[in-house]
């Protein structure tokens, strides 16, 4: 004989039965258990909601009764086993429940399988608290890619790993970085850069290494900076006032190497003034060019500016100048017009030069 139960005992009995076998309205959905790369994060993650109202609120979603240890680890084909593994602790929000967690490299190695088992959540619905239905997400431990792995480590501070990731890096690396260069390299690759001409490399240790094409260029940068078009020297030569005559005395030598610009000229004095026997004698500077006006200096002995110990300068001070770009092959001279130089002093007459062909020179005579 079936008795009666009355109202008050019939909703205690169904919401008991709420509680244990679950409730129409309420629907959960979790994450995908993919594979996962040593030391990468991973997102699990169980939306709770309700075919009525939408998302529960976090209010409504206890989730004190997860128990500490969820997540085990399976090693070389062995039971799972969560001992020496960092468990993850889930949060809740409005409609889920979720966790980021790390697959520490120090915990966890390539080809090892884990599994988490969620359980112990309860949402209220409506008024009925109902279990959530157990959770679980089980897969593969992959490796992770050498250099992402070394720069999301560095990226976290990390400047050393344990000797089973020492070894994994070592092996990636070797392998990617050791491998024989082709006959025929692929167009844009790496190893394309040692060949200068299809169908093979032609590189030469000697000639083509960093090493070598860095020593060449060294080379080259001191070449040009000593000897480049552009670059300045100067050159001086020490005359007898009295052998500055009309037939002229050589400064210099015959230049080569291509064409050079004088941009000064400097008579420095010495101790004895010039002089002439009515003291009127003009030193001219002129070049053998072949093209252009020959004299481009000038400086009278009127006025003492050639006194002892003065110094004359081209742009300063001279009667004139004009400077000139002298020819390969042709030189520079000094001579008297108007009457010869017979003062003993000696002096010195400095040139200053700017190539205008690379490795451009001139000596003094």
């Amino acid at each position: 004989m079936i008795g009666h139960i009355d109202e008050a005992r019939q909703t205690t009995l169904l919401q008991v039965l709420a509680a244990v076998t679950g409730h129409a309205d309420l629907r959960t959905q979790q994450s995908e258990d993919t594979t996962v790369e040593q030391d990468a994060v991973m997102q699990f993650y169980v939306s709770i909601f309700s075919i009525s109202t939408g998302p529960i609120i976090a209010a409504n979603i206890d989730i004190t009764g997860i128990p500490a240890v969820m997540l085990s680890r399976s090693r070389a084909g062995g039971a799972f086993n969560p001992a020496g593994i960092t468990q993850p602790t889930f949060a809740k929000g409005l409609g889920e429940v979720s966790c980021a967690y790390r697959f520490l490299l120090a915990e966890w190695q390539t080809g090892d399988i884990y599994r988490l088992v969620l359980s112990g959540i309860k949402a209220t619905v409506g008024t009925d608290v109902v279990f959530v239905d157990d959770m679980v997400w089980s897969n593969l431990v992959v490796e992770a890619t050498a250099f992402a792995l070394e720069a999301d480590l560095i990226s976290q501070g990390v400047t050393d790993f344990n000797a089973t990731a020492k070894a994994s890096i070592k092996a990636q690396d070797d392998s990617s970085l050791d491998t024989i260069v082709p006959a025929t390299p692929t167009a844009g690759a790496l190893t394309d850069i040692l060949s200068k001409a299809a169908p093979g490399n032609t590189f030469d240790k000697a000639t083509d290494s960093l090493e070598a094409i860095a020593d060449t260029m060294a080379l080259d940068a001191t070449v040009a900076k000593a000897t480049g078009i552009g670059t300045v020297f100067s050159i001086v030569k020490t005359v007898l006032q009295s052998n500055i005559v009309a037939a002229g005395i050589d400064l210099t030598l015959a230049s080569s190497g291509g064409t050079l610009e004088l941009i000064g000229a400097y008579i420095q004095n010495g101790a004895v003034a010039f002089g002439s026997g009515t003291s009127t004698a003009v030193a001219e500077m002129y070049s053998n060019n072949v093209s252009g006006s020959a004299s481009f200096f000038t400086m009278t002995i009127v006025g003492g500016l050639l006194g002892k110990a003065n110094c004359i300068v081209s742009d300063k001070n001279a009667t004139s100048w004009t400077g000139v770009v002298l020819e390969t092959g042709k030189k520079i001279s000094i001579k008297a017009t108007t009457e010869n130089f017979t003062s003993a002093g000696n002096a010195d007459i400095y040139l200053i030069f700017r190539r205008l062909a690379a490795g451009a020179t001139i000596a003094a005579a």
